[in-house]
């Protein structure tokens, strides 16, 4: 017998919803007749757990596309770039935690056994079902429209109706999963900072070797205005701040200079100390959750050709925080743009005064 546990009961709901619209799918290419003749009175329950069984299995399936496409989808650049389109599709979103943060702080409070953690799973049962379901949903869409239009032949008036409630409802899964995604985050975090477990567990991974990295924020003034030095990522992709690994017996300070010479050919005092670290995506096979990046101003006295080949350009504080986010999940475009404030405060008061020649 298959165990009744919270976790198979939320993937059964998921793939009995995405049943309905593969059942759906197939009477619109092989007609109502799939259904004649019915199942055998003595072959019922063999066929409700075959039924049972396969909607577990594509309940797993769903989860997992939907997970997926919900982190790729979650904060899309066309979306972010009409900010009421975003309103209407999320509503004034609260701070989004980024995958790597709920998962260092899931990890850590695993080791209690108590009613705090049980709430905070139901929450998340809750919200993968949501999220799931806005995925059925819009894969019910084309295929319900499909079937009302060209199977069932109701007439464009239905099907005009049809696909304004779908739509309607696809906006109400989307709008829920968002609320649930808010109180889910909300509780997570309040719980992990009472609990006593952000003193166990790193909040930057700084304690995990070869999880650290250092990153050189360039910049000069031209004509009393600040301008800050950007450079393509490996696979240019998106806008970076020349960074990279510390090497052996090579202070974090020293590192950055170096990658600032390497990456972007911009040689220049830089601060000896850090004025900020911030998060950065690491790379799967690298066993790092997430990146921490310590970030030192460079003055750039001398900008020449770079030894590595990658594309730069000089941009004002404000097109810098678009081109940083351009491309990056939303809290990790905040990250960046976290920085480049800090980075112009203190510059704006004077800078740093802790600065060495390179």
């Amino acid at each position: 017998m298959l165990p009744l546990t919270q976790g198979f009961i939320e993937l059964l709901v998921v793939g009995v919803e995405a049943s309905v619209w593969i059942l759906f799918l197939a009477l619109s290419f092989a007609g109502p007749g799939i259904w004649r003749g019915g199942v055998p009175s003595e072959w019922q329950n063999t066929a409700l757990f075959v039924y049972t069984a396969l909607a577990y299995g594509l309940g797993v399936v769903v989860d997992r596309l939907a997970d997926s496409a919900y982190w790729r989808l979650r904060d899309p650049p066309c979306v972010q770039s009409l900010p009421r389109l975003h309103r209407i599709l999320y509503g004034e979103r609260k701070a989004v935690a980024s995958p790597e943060e709920v998962r260092t702080m899931r990890t850590a409070l695993q080791r209690r056994d108590d009613s705090a953690l049980k709430f905070l799973e139901y929450q998340r049962s809750r919200l993968r079902i949501a999220r799931a379901t806005s995925f059925n949903v819009a894969l019910a869409i084309p295929v319900g429209g499909w079937f009302v239009l060209f199977t069932a032949r109701l007439g464009f008036v239905r099907f005009s109706l049809f696909m304004l409630f779908a739509l309607l409802a696809l906006w109400g899964t989307v709008r829920a999963t968002e609320k649930l995604r808010e109180a889910y985050e909300g509780h997570l975090r309040k719980t992990y900072e009472l609990s006593g477990e952000v003193a166990k567990v790193p909040k930057h991974q700084d304690e995990i070797p070869g999880c650290r990295r250092a990153a050189a924020v360039c910049y000069r003034v031209e004509g009393g205005r600040i301008q800050f030095l950007l450079v393509g990522t490996s696979d240019g992709k998106r806008w970076t701040f020349p960074k990279g690994h510390v090497e052996s017996k090579e202070e974090p300070w020293q590192a950055a200079a170096r990658e600032a010479k390497e990456e972007a050919g911009a040689v220049g005092p830089i601060a000896r100390e850090s004025f900020t670290t911030y998060l950065f995506p690491a790379k799967k096979e690298g066993g790092c959750p997430c990146l921490t990046v310590l970030a030192y101003l460079l003055r750039v006295d001398d900008h020449s050709k770079a030894e590595e080949y990658r594309p730069w350009k000089w941009l004002p504080p404000e097109e810098a925080v678009e081109a940083l986010a351009q491309r990056r999940r939303g809290a990790y475009a905040r990250e960046h743009h976290r920085v480049l404030d800090e980075a112009r405060a203190l510059l704006e008061a004077g800078g740093p005064s802790d600065e060495v020649p390179v």
